[in-house]
This record gives structure tokens, sequence and C-alpha cells, in this order.
């Protein structure tokens, strides 16, 4: 069955899927509803555009009453903050609710394009592909803990190599960490001005973090030479 696209004023349970550029999603539960009902809304942007969302209202009153944003940079968001924006790690997100009469939320989505950068922030920015660039704590200024992932993916006969000049973490339940890297231990804080290597084409940047925390990362990519016969050799003689 092709999909289509819906209407830019989107209801949770009555739609389930949209490929409009921007629109407003609303539950569907009206005043004679009865109990709580579970839905989902997914948005599919093109292969070279993200989604942005953002809540202007967020009114959750019954019991195990839900409203979780799922795919963005930011993750574990439930429920979305007002009017924060929330970007996605690639051309997909969804929305997740569990509502009933007494609840309400009102939620815009856009498509933007792939930023064209080298300098990322966290949360705001979810994903890297070029060769070099920074990442650092989110420019905004927020009294409450995020927690934000970023991904950088290189061809996959480079490897990323990653170290960071600042990290300065306020609170002990608050961590920075690098994942798929050559260390045994996941590196939580890394080290500072430690240049940690990738095991493959990709690596994971974890972070939760507050106001009073601040980081910043740098990485570059270097080529892995393929395995010749005379490499081999020396693999075999050496080991």
């Amino acid at each position: 069955m092709a999909i289509r696209s819906l209407p830019s004023i989107g209801n949770v349970c009555r739609d389930r899927f949209s490929t409009a550029a921007n629109g407003t999603i609303r539950p569907t539960i009206s005043n004679t509803s009865n109990g709580q009902r579970q839905c989902s809304f997914f948005i599919n942007a093109p292969a070279d555009k993200l989604i942005q969302m953002t809540c202007s209202v967020v009114s959750l009153k019954s019991s195990d009453a839900e409203l979780v944003i799922y795919g963005g940079s930011e993750i574990n968001v439930n429920p979305p903050v007002v009017n924060r924006i929330y970007t996605s790690r690639s051309n997909s997100m969804f929305l997740f609710s569990r509502v009933d009469n007494t609840d309400w939320f009102d939620c815009k989505w856009k498509m933007i394009p792939v930023s064209q950068t080298t300098e990322y922030q966290l949360c705001r920015d979810g994903t890297s592909a070029t060769p070099n660039g920074t990442i650092q704590r989110s420019a905004d200024d927020t009294t409450d803990t995020r927690m934000c992932m970023f991904a950088i993916a290189v061809p996959s006969d480079h490897r990323i190599q990653l170290k960071c000049s600042n990290v300065a973490l306020s609170s002990p339940e608050n961590y920075l960490q690098f994942q798929t890297i050559s260390e045994t231990v996941i590196a939580d804080p890394p080290a500072m001005n430690r240049v940690y290597t990738s095991t493959s084409e990709i690596i994971y940047l974890f972070s939760q973090f507050s106001n009073q925390d601040s980081f910043k990362c740098q990485w570059t990519t270097v080529m892995i030479l393929p395995l010749t016969n005379d490499n081999k050799r020396k693999y075999f003689i050496f080991n």
C-alpha cells in the first residue's frame, strides 16, 4: 500500500503517519471519551532533511499519562519541555502518547535541511559525517538535566580519533561517555587531551549534563591500510 502524506494537522490515534513538511499533532480524545489510549505518530522526511518538534502545550493530568519523543538527539524525552526544540538524529521521528480526556498537548514539527557545519552542539545535533569537527555542550542555558547522544560516522576504511580539551562535570550523576573505542572500559569521563580511537567507522558520545557542566571535544579521521600480503606477513611475524 502506498504511503500518503497526511494533512498538516494530525491527530494522534486517528492519524498515524505524515510526510508533510510541517504540521501540528494533538490528541483525538474528547470530553466523552473514557479511559486512556496509547497511540504513536510517525513523521518521515526526505533523506537530506531533519525534523524539529516543539510543544507549546503539555498538560498531563491523568495517572500514568505519557508523552514521549523518540528519534531525537535528546533521549528520554518524557514529557517534552514546553517550547524546547527537539531535533531528530535522522530523517524520522515519532511521538508516543498515553492520555485520557483530562490531558492535552499541542506539538508542531517542521523539516529543516541537514546542517552543513563542522561545529556541533550536543542536543541540538545528533549525527555527523564530516571527517573532522568539534562537539560541545548545548548552548541552551537550562536548569534541568538533559540526556543526549551524538554519533560520528565516516567511510568504512576510516577510523575516528576523538579527544576533549575541556571536561567539567558538576555532579557525580552526570557523565560524558565514548563508546566503540579501543579502550577496554568506556571512557567516562574521557581524560582531557587523550586521543581515543574508534574500533569501527562509527563512534558514539553520550552525556547527561546540566547548565553548570561544560565540555568540548574535537575529532579527526585516519584511513586504515588494507591488509596486503606484505602486511599479513608482518602481522604473523610479530604476533
